[in-house]
């Protein structure tokens, strides 16, 4: 009989201590939730990174496993393009790519992607890395693909948009380009 209360008292803490790491758990799930929205006059609004402020800094490994970071790119601006591989817009951008990079030799071209299920229909081109990151979507805001973020030499976003195609990413850059002119 005694034995059959210690081991009865073990497994009620062992379920205690499970039902607090769940709990723990929920928590921060719920306040991570709470964080991507603040409150306005109107009501509640999401939180989105916007013109003028300062682009999360990050430090990824890309697909040929070097480091990219985001304050290395020598002075020059740095287009980070969010993707899916679910999205048929974002498979389309993908294999014109190379044809930005030639268009636009000094822009950094950072193209983004979820950790799971990544498959490339086309090899990038050297002056572009591919990084894995889930993380990177959550420090951006962003919810929808494909997404565009300009950032200029400083860390600044200069331009945030949701693209609708290649002809709209090319648009983008070509007013961005007659606006620096």
């Amino acid at each position: 009989m005694q034995t059959f209360l210690v081991i009865s008292n073990i497994i009620l803490w062992v379920c205690m201590i499970a039902v607090l790491v769940g709990f723990f758990y929920l928590a921060r799930m719920v306040g991570e939730f709470l964080n991507r929205f603040r409150l306005q006059a109107g009501g509640l609004a999401s939180v989105q990174l916007e013109r003028g402020q300062a682009a999360p800094p990050f430090r990824e490994q890309d697909h040929r496993g070097e480091l990219v970071k985001l304050s290395d790119h020598g002075g020059r601006l740095t287009m980070l393009l969010f993707k899916s591989q679910t999205c048929h817009t974002c498979r389309d951008l993908t294999d014109q790519l190379h044809l930005l990079g030639e268009s636009y030799p000094d822009l950094n071209i950072l193209v983004i992607d979820r950790v799971a299920g990544v498959e490339r229909e086309r090899p990038l081109p050297p002056q572009m890395h591919l990084l894995l990151s889930d993380d990177l979507f959550k420090s951006y805001y962003v919810d929808a693909v494909p997404q565009l973020f300009l950032i200029d030499p400083n860390g600044i976003i200069l331009v945030t948009e949701k693209l609708h195609g290649y002809e709209h990413l090319c648009s983008v850059l070509d007013r961005l380009n007659a606006v620096a002119s």
